[in-house]
């Protein structure tokens, strides 16, 4: 999964400009700066009965989005058909408690599920127009990279493909992974104890795990990383301690940039995800463009709605958001949401 997720007061305004520094050999200082004007975040759907939450959302194109959450029935999948949101049904899905929701194209979504009751791991997938359950091996995570296609880890390293699995032997502690493009990518902490805070970055194909590169410096607790299907690779580091500085590295293919993350953003756990252009979303409230810093509007929960994970749209400005209103908990006035940043797409 893409992370857990903390509730946290941040503040409205944006951020003044901040330094970055570079790594590696011949880095040179980078700068970076957040936009004067902060993007906002509006409701654009909203549960019709509660109680509800959505907790993960993905987009595979302006006219196919899917979002996925609990409600009263178990599982709760909404999809976006370029129009509007419309709930879905899934046979043989009710316990499930979803942790992601990957679109690999517009006709494929895989829904990765633990179980309220006693289960194996489960994966839902839409191939088509028609629902199937694929159970999966025992896992902490799983991520899809096909219609027939995942990558999990617990104690090892497993790739499943077309019913065929295949383990590797853990390089480290894996801590976190990313696809795209058809290709997966882990962060492992490879030092010699347990959570070192000295990650490496691995690429996992058919001949198994091709080492990419070492981050170089200690990161902080869950630490997380994103991925384009060119292969640029950014990592979020949380700091280290109570005190310490967040960061993101990214790999140029060549070596490591880092730039601090603005003080007073709010991103949590949320998840890192590419945002299909040359940055990363820190989760919704934080997006690092490239070249600045975006802060949105509003810049963390509030009395409103509460947002959790985010997905760029491919191909536009805009991106979604899921979450939940923040109406009295348990209450059927709890309802699941959505947001959007940007135009319709």
């Amino acid at each position: 999964m893409r992370g857990g997720f903390a509730g946290r007061l941040g503040p409205v305004t944006a951020v003044a400009a901040i330094a970055a520094c570079a790594l590696g050999a011949g880095g040179a200082a980078a700068s970076a700066r957040t936009t004067a004007v902060a993007p906002r975040w509006q409701t654009y759907f909203t549960s019709a009965r509660g109680p509800s939450d959505l907790t993960d959302v993905t987009a595979a194109g302006r006219s196919s989005a899917w979002a996925a959450g609990t409600n009263n029935a178990g599982l709760y999948v909404v999809h976006w058909n370029g129009s509007s949101w419309r709930q879905q049904t899934v046979p043989g899905s009710k316990n499930c408690i979803p942790y992601s929701v990957q679109a690999v194209s517009a006709a494929t979504v895989w829904v990765m599920c633990a179980w309220a009751v006693n289960g194996p791991p489960t994966a839902f997938v839409l191939d088509n127009g028609t629902w199937r359950a694929v159970q999966l091996p025992d896992t902490a995570t799983a991520t899809a990279t096909g219609s027939a296609d995942v990558w999990g880890y617990g104690a090892d390293i497993w790739h499943w493909s077309a019913g065929t699995l295949t383990s590797f032997s853990a390089p480290g502690n894996v801590v976190s992974m990313a696809a795209a493009g058809g290709h997966v990518w882990l962060l492992a902490d490879t030092g010699s104890q347990i959570q070192t805070g000295r990650v490496t970055v691995y690429e996992g194909g058919i001949g198994g795990l091709r080492r990419v590169a070492a981050l170089g410096v200690r990161v902080g607790v869950f630490p997380q990383i994103a991925a384009s299907p060119a292969g640029r690779i950014w990592v979020l580091d949380q700091g280290i301690g109570a005190h310490g500085r967040a960061a993101v590295y990214a790999w140029s293919g060549k070596r490591w940039t880092r730039y601090l993350v603005p003080q007073a953003a709010d991103f949590g756990s949320w998840g890192l995800i590419y945002d299909g252009g040359s940055g990363a979303w820190l989760g919704p409230y934080t997006h690092w463009t490239g070249k600045r810093w975006v802060i949105t509007s509003p810049s963390g929960p509030t009395l409103k709605f509460e947002l959790m994970f985010v997905a760029p749209v491919p191909g536009t400005s805009s991106a979604w958001a899921v979450g939940f209103n923040n109406a009295r908990p348990g209450t059927r006035a709890y309802r699941g949401l959505i947001a959007l940043l940007g135009s319709r797409p």
